[in-house]
């Protein structure tokens, strides 16, 4: 889950400083992040993916997309799902261009979920990104987004997701085999729906581990 805000805290900045970095995976590049994304950004990037790869919570950072530094840090608390949650304060974000940058852990599906598209309404921020173990999904939101829109989108996102469970659980038994069909055609669905319906953001989907 991407909140609203997020608390700065140097403990848990301290504790993803610390995670464990994974050096054998590929390394995601300057090709699969936006052209605005500065080599410090991708590097930023790269490292969290590896140091989240093997983590079974969600650890949310916002950062700047110049200097690659990270300006927020916020680990999920123990609890139902593990999803993180907190509160960040966007006057310390000026003249700053943020990102946010969180991690999908393999019991979730890949794709953004309907609660992700609230990042439409952050005037701060222009991307989203999500990782999961195999997929890089990255949400850009350019201009204003009415609430109603955002609504909607979050409405539409979530009915995708319970229609695609409903099917795919028709079909498959417990396990990995549903949540890969499940990413992959709900993620389809995302794609050609959402970026269809308002000029102003684009959602798309990279490949990892390729």
């Amino acid at each position: 889950m991407i909140p609203v805000s997020v608390k700065v805290t140097d403990v848990e900045y301290g504790r993803y400083r610390h995670l464990p970095i994974n050096w054998s995976i590929p390394p995601i590049t300057k090709e699969d992040l936006p052209e605005e994304f500065s080599k410090k950004a991708v590097r930023t990037v790269d490292m969290f993916r590896r140091k989240t790869f093997d983590l079974d919570c969600e650890c949310l950072i916002f950062f700047d997309i110049n200097t690659g530094n990270i300006v927020s840090c916020n680990f999920a608390d123990e609890g139902e799902w593990n999803k993180v949650t907190g509160e960040i304060y966007p006057n310390s974000l000026k003249g700053m261009n943020i990102a946010s940058l969180h991690n999908h852990p393999k019991q979730f599906c890949s794709p953004p979920s309907g609660k992700n598209f609230e990042m439409l309404g952050l005037e701060f921020e222009e991307y989203e990104l999500i990782l999961s173990k195999n997929e890089l999904w990255i949400l850009e939101s350019k201009g204003i987004i009415f609430d109603d829109e955002i609504k909607e989108i979050r409405e539409d996102a979530e009915a995708y997701l319970d229609s695609v469970f409903e099917e795919a659980n028709l079909e498959f038994d417990e396990g990995y085999l549903v949540l890969d069909n499940v990413n992959q055609i709900y993620g389809d669905l995302l794609l050609i729906n959402l970026n269809n319906k308002l000029n102003n953001i684009k959602l798309t989907r990279r490949f990892l581990n390729e």
